[in-house]
């Protein structure tokens, strides 16, 4: 869409990502706006909001805000011939206050704990890599070998081998420093939002804190194929129908995508 100056300055005035170029992720802002507490959406996304770096702030915003329930992944030609775009269904539940608090206590915490450890971890890239020696104003000046290690383990951590704990410092600093430059860098494009940190390790911080099931599936058909010549039946995964083409529910079966999401609980 074109928009006049008057309503580009409405919209980032009235959404925290209202100067991002993919408007699709303003409807999810705004659904939080109008929601209560616990209240639901169900929605048809691109799948490029749930995959791509660009989208990697909008994903943020689901997971600090809503609860998501289920992630069911639609065949490319669902809409064709309207649109070849890949699409999933989204179905979320808007988080409480507490719950978003806790979020945000958590988020800080390890933002905080990620920004030490960046700290640390590049001086040991600038002493053992670079040759620099340590200064007196350097953090780890003032610990121990040990201690030193454990700071580039807590930064590496999934990237760690088994037997990596048995290395040296300096081993661990040399065969892990394009990790560790990696790990040190912070996130541009969700800077405004989620602070000066790399979005990547401290959200998986908080989200071993508040892990929750989801619901995720990929259906390969809808019930029909669309194309410039028409229509026509296809089988269907992603829920059944009886002879009168009404929706089956709680019928005791399991086959289709819909059958397994009932199963899903909003609390």
């Amino acid at each position: 869409m074109d928009l006049d100056n008057e309503t580009k300055k409405n919209v980032k005035r009235e959404f925290v990502f209202g100067d991002k170029k993919n408007s699709e992720n303003l409807f999810i802002e705004r659904w939080y706006q109008l929601l209560k507490p616990n209240g639901r959406f169900g929605v048809v996304l691109p799948e490029s909001v749930f995959d791509t770096t660009e989208n990697k702030y909008i994903r943020l915003f689901i997971y600090k805000y809503f609860k998501v329930k289920a992630v069911v992944s639609l065949p490319q030609a669902t809409f064709e011939p309207y649109t070849s775009t890949k699409t999933s269904l989204l179905f979320a539940q808007k988080k409480t206050a507490d719950e978003i608090e806790q979020w945000n206590e958590l988020w800080g915490k390890h933002s905080n704990e990620w920004s030490l450890l960046k700290t640390r971890c590049e001086k040991e890239v600038e002493h053992f890599i670079h040759g620099k020696e340590i200064s007196k104003k350097w953090a780890i000046s003032k610990e121990n070998e040990d201690k030193r290690k454990d700071n580039v383990l807590r930064l590496l951590k999934d990237h760690l081998e088994e037997d990596d704990t048995g290395l040296s410092l300096k081993e661990l600093v040399e065969n892990y420093q394009s990790e560790i430059i990696e790990l040190c860098r912070f996130d541009k494009d969700t800077k405004e939002s989620f602070g000066y940190i790399n979005t990547w390790w401290v959200f998986g911080e908080v989200a071993k804190k508040l892990s929750y099931k989801i619901f995720m599936a990929e259906v390969e058909h809808v019930g029909y194929k669309r194309t410039k010549r028409g229509e026509r039946p296809m089988p269907n995964d992603l829920y059944r129908v009886n002879e009168q083409g009404e929706v089956l529910v709680d019928d005791g079966v399991k086959e289709a995508a819909l059958d397994y999401m009932r199963e899903v609980e909003w609390v």
